[in-house]
């Protein structure tokens, strides 16, 4: 796994600790701040995935996010 992979899962996981942390204040803001984070490192894996296709020479579709369908 590359380093950029790394990061976009540590970014998800620390989204959804924000957005859990959100909840529990009832802080808006924070739970919004959350799924941002979330769908931001959902964004760039698919950008390494399309890149990983690309290099390999792969030519079937590469899904996006789940939570953009």
């Amino acid at each position: 796994m590359k380093s950029g992979k790394i990061r976009n899962r540590i970014d998800k996981f620390g989204g959804q600790v924000r957005e859990a942390t959100g909840q529990v204040l009832g802080d808006q803001r924070m739970i919004d701040r959350g799924r941002r984070t979330q769908l931001k490192a959902d964004l760039k894996n698919v950008g390494e995935r399309v890149k990983d296709a690309v290099r390999s020479g792969r030519t079937r579709r590469v899904r996006g996010p789940r939570t953009l369908r």
